[in-house]
């Protein structure tokens, strides 16, 4: 029932919507002549040619969702030649383009593509008998190419950063590993009652980490026995986002998190059982410990 009122109630809204602007002004239309409703309209400015706009993009039909964009990042073009490719290329496929500089960020709209337009390889099984096609397109933000240059110059030095952490990290992992194959147990760790066995290398001022918050950490996971990295992420430059509560990472990783402060970095050792449980036989031998090193950068409450 709610999924049917998810997908009949945006149609019928869009229905009515269409109806009241025919009603009054007459459809409005794009260049290559689709039929388009701006649903809300923040006055705010609208884009310039050479501007970058950043939209989600939600295509359906009157039989349900296509294809979305909302649980993923924006779609970034560059207006001029999100324009050029309505005109240029096949109006059929990116004539919903036409309507980006109509709005203006916070702005919405709906462009209706006859599916009588569409070429037969490109009526894919999923439209079935739709005679209508609904591009609702939301625009996110807008950025001058000042801006762009701005993130792209903020982008390299995020990833230089990412370069000299990752030689800090994997420094700090490779002589912890080689000192727990000569000492092991000698080396003092603490522990927990579930078997891992950790060092905190720097201990945090932020908030403690527990479920129901969301975490951003970098990570590297080596085996115990000879050091082998098998995963960077944080050579990567993006942190992982981890939310705590939701077994989305292997129980030993998130019980490791909970015991650390935002800002802190900790050394774990895990159990099999408490990593990898023997899933990759092809990388890592059957029962061999795996040692974490995270770095905690963000512990945030998720509403």
């Amino acid at each position: 029932m709610v999924y049917m009122y998810r997908v009949l109630l945006p149609a019928l809204l869009v229905g009515i919507l269409f109806w009241a602007c025919d009603e009054a002004e007459g459809p409005t239309l794009t260049n290559s002549g689709y039929h388009y409703i701006i649903h809300t309209a923040a006055s705010g400015p609208k884009p310039d040619s050479s501007d970058y706009v950043l939209y989600h993009m939600y295509l359906r039909s009157a039989a349900g969702p296509i294809y979305t964009t909302r649980d993923s990042r924006p779609v970034q073009a560059r207006l001029s030649g999100a324009l050029e490719k309505a005109r240029d290329g096949r109006p059929e496929e990116f004539g919903f383009l036409e309507v980006l500089p109509h709005l203006g960020i916070g702005d919405s709209a709906t462009v209706l593509i006859p599916v009588g337009h569409l070429a037969p390889e490109q009526r894919a099984p999923v439209i079935g008998d739709a005679d209508t096609l609904y591009f609702d397109v939301a625009i996110k933000n807008i950025r001058s190419e000042a801006d762009i240059a701005q993130f792209q110059e903020e982008r390299k030095e995020r990833n230089n950063a990412a370069i000299r952490r990752a030689g800090i990290s994997l420094q700090a992992l490779q002589e912890f590993q080689t000192t727990y194959q000569e000492q092991g147990l000698a080396m003092g760790l603490d522990s927990t009652d579930s078997g891992i066995q950790y060092r905190h290398i720097r201990v945090g001022e932020g908030p403690r980490a527990r479920n129901g918050m969301e975490t951003e950490i970098y990570f590297i996971a080596a085996l115990a026995t000879d050091g082998t990295i098998l995963d960077n992420g944080v050579v990567e430059g993006q942190p992982l986002v981890l939310p705590l509560g939701y077994n989305r990472a292997f129980p030993g990783l998130e019980e490791g998190i909970k015991l650390m402060r935002e800002g802190g970095s900790s050394i774990f050792v895990l159990p099999s059982r408490l990593s990898h449980a023997d899933r990759k036989p092809d990388l890592i031998p059957k029962g061999a410990e795996m040692i974490y090193y995270v770095d905690l950068v963000r512990v945030e409450q998720v509403e």
